[in-house]
């Protein structure tokens, strides 16, 4: 998301989501891309949510994986201190 656009970019996400119409590998992809923002942010919960959501679409997909295990694990890490 560009620098001090990231609700404009997170509506269009959502909105990518919401469509019927899109394929699913978009959906995944909007659903990881919301993941790693609120990770960035802080936002845990919120990324675990977004990441749970892309999971449930396509749990085959490695890349929810390979962010699921990035995102677990500094939530594990965190939660010690």
């Amino acid at each position: 998301m560009y620098i001090g656009k990231h609700e404009a970019g997170q509506r269009k996400l959502r909105k990518l989501i919401d469509n019927v119409e899109v394929d699913v590998s978009y959906k995944v992809n909007a659903l990881l891309k919301l993941t790693e923002f609120n990770f960035q942010n802080n936002k845990l919960e919120e990324a675990r949510r977004w990441l749970t959501e892309a999971e449930n679409l396509d749990s085959l997909n490695p890349d929810v994986h390979y962010i699921r295990s990035q995102v677990g694990d500094l939530h594990e890490i965190l939660l010690r201190f």
